[in-house]
């Protein structure tokens, strides 16, 4: 019995599909394990061995599962021979082609293990292979058996999946958002509305300038319905990476992509996703987010991407990302929120970092007059930079010629499927059309942007006072608020340089600048640059340079 307890004893199990997870495919391979074990004494080993969800007809399980951990611990030394391994059968271990199995085994064997195949009860060593040949070369053929079954299998499932997508049918796609449902596969898709409207937040949320974080914190902290499909496997809190998933899924509008998902096609992108096939249907799905809320909301994620910001809490620095001292040039932060937003002081980092002796501000000395200045000059300042009437045409061109190639690719596919792709050159013209498609929706995409973000359409004559009665309050609506706030100033403003208690000078995207007085620090201070810059005519960037290089 004591040399029992000393022999170590691991257990492999291994299911590959979604459905087998709701069984009992694993419970059942642990029972047998554990049960093996029981009967002779042994005591099974906490190493886990168990790979949920993974292939072994891809060899997945040994390139990226536990079953690859098991190799690079033999290769390590640290299995020592004479260790049995458990498994239910070696279809578990490997559905690969057969030399490729074979190879697997043997490996194993001759690492000195000890290999016990539960449906039967055979031990199988290095020796026994040899000594019972007959029986080693039925499993080798069950195992070639099964490698073919799911050829087969995988055969077919592309044969109906290629044709689906040929006649863009629903029927065969089952899987859908987490924000829909159908009772069967013939019938049309239907809205959960619960998860519909928490997938709208984080929309409108991202549009007002939140990040994914910000979002993530909030969907919790109001105990927002996560808008997955029920599994057993479901999360039970929104997790940070979500917002960014979702705010990318374009089926948000609608839209379904066909994707190639062979293993092949996984394997030459790096991707779970598989490939894209450049099929994408409109209207597929019910659509829930309107185009103009994407857009504010991709230019918005547009606006974060370009800008480097750190964010307090609660956004009270509206000016997070752009505020440069004028004096160094090092970036400006807000400091001592704890005490009251109306005592938040506007510091040089470098000041903080003990480098300089540059002047700090007062929040409240910056804000209402910046915000003003910007909230009247924006639209007359920035323009749209580009010709409205030109972009709006170059959009419908665009629209108009995917429905050409949409057409032509369609034509191509058929032509493809009825010479067996025989025909190299109609592939490659069917890549070139979809390297085109994709290139004229980006097109689009960035147009579109441009529309959403119209400067006209950012700030009118009552923005300022707006933002102004929520710029110190400690609400969700005046957060918001705030956050988009920067999110509209960083749209049309390159950067601010702040002289404490003196003037701002705002650098429009434009290449315009523009000078605005600050509050003094005392009713009857001076402002000394405010002052130089109407009596000499100073350039303003002149002004600033001039300062960068003295320091």
């Amino acid at each position: 019995m004591s040399e029992h307890k000393q022999t170590r004893v691991l257990a492999y199990a291994r299911f590959s599909s979604a459905r087998q997870a709701k069984g009992t495919s694993l419970e059942r391979q642990v029972r047998n394990a554990q049960k093996w074990c029981q009967e002779r004494g042994f005591v099974l080993d906490d190493l886990t061995l168990q790979d949920t969800g993974i292939s072994a007809w891809t060899g997945a399980n040994k390139r990226r599962g536990k079953l690859g951990l098991l190799l690079d611990l033999i290769e390590a030394g640290k299995v020592e021979a004479g260790t049995y391994l458990l498994v239910e059968a070696f279809d578990r271990l490997t559905r690969e082609e057969l030399t490729d199995a074979v190879g697997l085994i043997t490996k194993l064997l001759e690492a000195g293990l000890i290999i016990v195949t539960l449906t039967d009860g055979i031990e199988w060593t290095k020796e026994s292979m040899n000594s019972q040949k007959m029986d080693f070369m039925m499993s080798v053929l069950l195992l070639s058996r099964g490698h073919e079954e799911s050829l087969m299998k995988a055969k077919r499932l592309r044969e109906t999946f290629g044709s689906a997508r040929e006649k863009g049918s629903r029927k065969e796609f089952g899987s859908a958002p987490g924000w829909l449902w159908r009772p069967e596969s013939t019938e049309p898709w239907q809205v959960v509305d619960k998860h519909a409207e928490a997938v709208v937040k984080v929309f409108e949320l991202a549009a007002a300038g939140y990040g994914s974080k910000a979002i993530c914190k909030t969907a919790n902290a109001e105990g927002w319905p996560i808008p997955t499909r029920e599994t057993e496997k479901k999360p039970k809190k929104w997790h940070p990476t979500m917002p960014g998933r979702l705010l990318r899924m374009r089926a948000v509008l609608g839209e379904h992509e066909y994707r190639i998902m062979t293993h092949e096609a996984k394997k030459e992108v790096n991707h779970w996703r598989g490939k894209s096939s450049g099929i994408v249907i409109p209207d597929f799905y019910p659509r829930i987010i309107s185009d103009e809320l994407w857009h504010r909301a991709r230019a918005s994620i547009a606006t974060r991407a370009t800008t480097s910001r750190r964010r307090d809490e609660h956004y009270f620095n509206i000016w997070s990302g752009l505020l440069r001292c004028g004096y160094c040039g090092a970036m400006v932060h807000r400091k001592n929120e704890s005490r009251g937003n109306s005592k938040a002081q506007l510091i040089c980092s470098n000041k903080i970092a003990g480098l300089t002796e540059c002047k700090t501000g007062a929040a409240s000395a910056t804000d209402a007059s910046l915000l003003t200045t910007i909230s009247a000059l924006a639209g007359a300042e920035m323009g749209l930079g580009y010709d409205k009437d030109e972009l709006v045409k170059k959009i419908d061109v665009a629209k108009s010629k995917i429905s050409d190639i949409s057409s032509s690719a369609s034509a191509l596919a058929k032509a493809i499927v009825a010479t067996s792709g025989e025909l190299p050159e109609l592939i490659v013209e069917a890549e070139r059309l979809r390297k085109e498609k994709e290139l004229l929706l980006n097109e689009i995409e960035e147009g579109e942007q441009k529309l959403a973000s119209e400067p006209n359409s950012l700030f009118d004559d009552s923005y300022a006072n707006e933002v102004l009665a929520q710029l110190y309050i400690k609400t969700e609506l005046a957060k918001e608020a705030r956050a988009t706030c920067n999110v509209r100033v960083s749209r049309v403003v390159s950067a601010i340089w702040h002289f404490a208690y003196d003037l701002a000078i705002v650098e429009f995207k434009s290449g315009s600048v523009t000078a605005v007085a600050l509050n003094p620090k005392t009713k009857n201070g001076e402002r000394p640059l405010l002052q130089r810059v109407h009596n000499e005519s100073l350039n303003l960037m002149d002004l600033v340079s001039k300062f960068m290089s003295v320091k």
